[in-house]
C-alpha cells in the first residue's frame, strides 16, 4: 500500500481508492497515510459486494505486492472485466501472462507504474476476455482437473505395482 501512495501521490488527475485492512474496519496508519491526498481514498475493510463494485467501476486494479506466489485481487479483478496493473513479480508473471489481460511493471516501481498509468488506455482491454481468462481459476475447474490429476496417479500406481507384480513370480 505505501508503494502505491507513493506512485500517486504525484498523479493528482489520477483517483487511486485503496480497499482492505481489518474487516469492516480501518488500518489507521494506511487512513492517517492518505489525509492529505485529495486524489486518494482509504475505504478500509469493506464487504466482498462492495469490493466487486468497487473492481468492476475502476479503469484498472493495481497490485504492488512483490512477494505474492499466486495473487488472487488480480483474478479477481479479471473475473470483474478490470484489466490489472502489477509489479512484473512471483505469481502475476503466470496469472498476468498477456498484455490482453494487463500491464506487468518492471523496477523501478514509482518511476515505471507512473508512466504506465499516465498512458494506460482502458479501451485496449476486452472485459469478456478478462472474465475468460479468471474462469481458469474456478473452483470447478479446479476440481475437476484435480479429479483427472488423482486419477491418473492412481492408474500410473496400478500399472507399476502390476509390473512389480509380474517381475516377482
Amino acid at each position: 500500500v505505501d508503494l502505491q501512495i507513493e506512485i500517486f501521490k504525484r498523479l493528482k488527475d489520477e483517483k487511486l481508492i485503496i480497499a482492505g485492512g481489518p474487516p469492516e474496519g480501518y488500518d489507521y496508519n494506511t487512513k492517517r497515510l492518505c489525509e492529505d491526498l485529495p486524489n486518494i481514498e482509504y475505504v478500509g475493510g469493506i464487504s466482498d459486494r462492495k469490493v466487486v463494485k468497487y473492481m468492476q467501476n475502476a479503469k484498472a486494479v493495481i497490485q504492488t505486492c512483490y512477494y505474492e506466489d499466486f495473487g488472487l485481487v488480480p483474478v479477481e479483478a479479471l473475473a470483474c472485466g478490470t484489466p490489472v496493473i502489477v509489479v512484473d513479480e512471483g505469481g502475476f508473471k503466470e496469472t498476468i501472462h498477456s498484455k490482453k489481460l494487463g500491464i506487468r511493471v518492471k523496477k523501478p516501481y514509482v518511476q515505471n507504474f507512473r508512466k504506465v498509468i499516465k498512458k494506460f488506455d482502458i479501451d485496449k482491454f476486452n472485459p469478456k476476455l478478462l472474465r475468460k481468462e479468471a474462469e481458469k481459476y474456478s473452483e470447478e475447474r479446479f476440481k475437476k482437473e484435480m479429479k483427472r490429476y488423482i486419477k491418473l496417479a492412481v492408474e500410473r500406481h496400478e500399472k507399476k505395482r502390476k509390473k512389480k507384480w509380474k517381475t516377482r513370480r
